[in-house]
C-alpha cells in the first residue's frame, strides 16, 4: 500500500462528492466554513477524532482521507443520506465534461 494522494486532495475529492455548499458541510461536522477553507486548501488539516467524523459521515476510512492506495468511497454506501434523485444528478455531473460542470456551477450559483 503507497500513498498517492495528500489530505487535502483527498478531502477536496469528498467534499466535491457532497451536493452541499462548503457552509453546509461545515454545519454538518460543527466547524466553520473558513475551517473547511483551510482544509481545501492545505493550510491546515483535520486532525484525531475529526478525521474518524468525516471518515464515518462519508463512508471511508481515515487510512482513505490521509491519502493511501484504497478505493474511492462509494455515494451508494455513504452515509451521506443522498435521496435516489439526488444520487441521479450527482452521477451525471460526475460524468459530464467540464464546460458543463461550470455552467451547473453557475447556475446555481456555486464557489
Amino acid at each position: 500500500m503507497a500513498k498517492v494522494k495528500t489530505n487535502k486532495e483527498r478531502l477536496n475529492q469528498l467534499f466535491d462528492m457532497d451536493p452541499r455548499n462548503d457552509s453546509a458541510i461545515a454545519d454538518s461536522l460543527n466547524v466553520s466554513k473558513q475551517t473547511i477553507s483551510a482544509w481545501r486548501n492545505g493550510t491546515r488539516s483535520p486532525k484525531g477524532t475529526m478525521l474518524e467524523e468525516i471518515a464515518l459521515k462519508y463512508g471511508t476510512s481515515v487510512s482513505w482521507l490521509m491519502g493511501w492506495d484504497l478505493p474511492d468511497p462509494d455515494i451508494d454506501t455513504a452515509p451521506i443520506l443522498l435521496k435516489e434523485d439526488e444520487k441521479a444528478v450527482l452521477l451525471s455531473y460526475r460524468s459530464a465534461e467540464n464546460g458543463i460542470k461550470m455552467a451547473v456551477r453557475k447556475l446555481l450559483d456555486i464557489e
